[in-house]
């Protein structure tokens, strides 16, 4: 069986909050070794309703039943482990407690909702934050508290002790953030931390130079390869992305759910009234 998987970091980031925002809520996540995935896949999909077509999914929502997405994401080209998350969109059975709607219990559930209960990756939290001018909290990603923390002490001591290297080092990391809105904003506040300190405990001494601003993350396409096989960087393939012409009638709209599309059918049938 062979399996896609994740490339890009930051495309899969987006694609777990993609879901976790159309109700993919419950999750269960981890990392395997590399050679396991395809056997791994294939027996997950056995025991959990996984839907790889969208719009089949699409449809047995519609019907109150339940929907998953697996997904998977390769560090690099020669990485023995991949991370993997499992998310589900719970049945209508008991919309007020949905971690109780037809989930195997042989798994051990998280709900993505839950404040104590948030997905992680690589020092990456996903959360809810309000944002000005929306009209209700909006998902993004953004740095665990402990590795802000870790973040910020470090920089400061590295001031502190007049280690130019390390501070130049923390930079690099704070200013290769994800550019997600979260960790943007987290980013700009270690920025000013390094100004501040910088001017209080060192004045008079030009400080290390910094680029200008912190990049916005774009919509990323699915890159990735297909496991199956030996893992290879030729194997390396972009995402199909959909067509938008009008003038496709709405029969075809189907051939448009593309593996970069979380799809509400109807909302795109609509772009071809």
């Amino acid at each position: 069986m062979k399996t896609w998987v994740f490339t890009s970091k930051a495309a899969y980031m987006q694609r777990v909050q993609d879901y976790v925002r159309t109700g993919h809520c419950m999750y269960v996540q981890g990392v395997i070794a590399t050679a396991k995935v395809p056997a791994f896949a294939e027996k997950m999909t056995t025991l959990h309703p996984v839907f790889d077509n969208k719009l089949k999914a699409f449809r047995a929502r519609e019907k109150g039943e339940a929907t998953g997405r697996l997904m998977f994401w390769l560090p690099h080209s020669d990485s023995e482990n991949v991370h993997w998350i499992l998310l589900i969109h719970p049945a209508k059975d008991d919309p007020a407690h949905p971690e109780k709607a037809k989930l195997d219990p042989s798994e051990k559930w998280k709900n993505a909702f839950h404040r104590d209960e948030k997905i992680e990756l690589t020092g990456y939290e996903l959360v809810r934050q309000t944002k000005e001018n929306a009209k209700k909290p909006v998902w993004t990603w953004r740095y665990r508290a402990d590795r802000y923390d870790d973040l910020r002490d470090q920089l400061v001591l590295a001031i502190r002790s007049k280690r130019d290297q390390d501070v130049k080092r923390s930079l690099e990391v704070i200013w290769g953030s994800m550019g997600f809105a979260g960790s943007r904003a987290q980013a700009k506040a270690l920025e000013k931390i390094f100004k501040d300190e910088w001017k209080r405990r060192r004045p008079g001494e030009k400080p290390p130079e910094t680029p200008a601003g912190h990049g916005y993350l774009r919509r990323k396409a699915d890159t990735g390869i297909f496991l199956g096989g030996v893992v290879s960087k030729a194997s390396v393939i972009p995402a199909r992305k959909a067509s938008t012409k009008k003038t496709m009638p709405k029969e075809e709209i189907e051939k448009l759910v593309t593996a970069d599309q979380i799809g509400d059918v109807e909302k795109l049938k609509n772009e071809y009234v």
